[in-house]
């Protein structure tokens, strides 16, 4: 299978939601309406997922299952979309059918590996012992509407441009390991992958290191800077977020990659 690029693959909807009817179907999570289309409508003989010269459409809600987790620890799984080669809307109109990609139950679980040629749409945290009655799961996606547009990402790629920015925290939200939020007057950065209590005091020291004050710029784009690092022969692209705690610059690395 041929790597699905940012160049040619356009994403529209498709957005991870929780069910209406909430607790009754909390085993569930709804993707709404959208469709795939390619810009680059050049087929490549490798490409044996997609046709580029055909759209693939999810018209209604589609209700897909999530698995128990009988572990302790919490996991995080990944929904992708693929072709459905075998129902058709029209001579050119594909439909689309979806996977859950489990991962590894971990003390921080990781997003699993990418699978080449699907069409990344989120992740999903599935806590520790789900479902129970005080337990739920926390849901990113890629796009947050139907109506939301964005081109093709790895999942790494998307979550490596989550850590790359700063927001303010809130509760019942999926927070990644290294992501950077503000709190107040700080800035903190997680430990822990998890789904955030109601209360930030909440299991603070587990989840949340302090790393400095606010930054000076408010601007918090500026406040990223990427430089190549070579270790044990391997050249790396990592990403620093600087900050500032009474005039003193602190670096810290928020992402990192392998530079080809």
């Amino acid at each position: 299978m041929a790597s699905i690029t940012t160049e040619n693959m356009i994403i529209k909807g498709l957005s991870i939601q929780h069910p209406i009817s909430g607790v009754l179907n909390k085993s569930l999570v709804i993707i709404s309406p959208g469709l795939i289309s390619f810009s680059n409508l050049k087929q490549d003989s490798s490409i044996i997922v997609w046709d580029y010269t055909k759209d693939y459409m999810l018209a209604s809600d589609y209700s897909l299952s999530i698995a128990p987790n009988g572990n302790n620890l919490d996991r995080i799984d990944v929904i992708y979309a693929k072709p459905n080669t075998l129902i058709r809307s029209g001579v050119n109109v594909c439909s689309l059918d979806f996977s859950v990609i489990q991962g590894t139950p971990a003390l921080s679980p990781l997003a699993s590996t990418y699978i080449d040629g699907w069409a990344f749409l989120g992740i999903i945290l599935v806590p520790g012992l789900y479902p129970s009655i005080n337990k739920q799961i926390y849901i990113k996606s890629k796009n947050i509407s139907s109506e939301s547009i964005t081109l093709a990402q790895t999942s790494d790629e998307w979550i490596n441009l989550i850590k790359q920015n700063i927001n303010t925290w809130t509760s019942d939200t999926l927070y990644l390991e290294d992501q950077i939020i503000r709190n107040g007057t700080l800035l903190y950065r997680c430990k822990v992958s998890h789904g955030s209590p109601t209360l930030f005091s909440t299991n603070q020291s587990y989840y949340w290191e302090s790393i400095a004050g606010i930054p000076e710029s408010s601007d918090c784009e500026s406040c990223f800077v990427e430089e190549t690092e070579t270790s044990n022969g391997v050249d790396y692209v990592v990403t620093y977020l600087i900050t500032y705690n009474q005039g003193e610059e602190i670096r810290v690395a928020v992402s990192s990659y392998i530079l080809e």
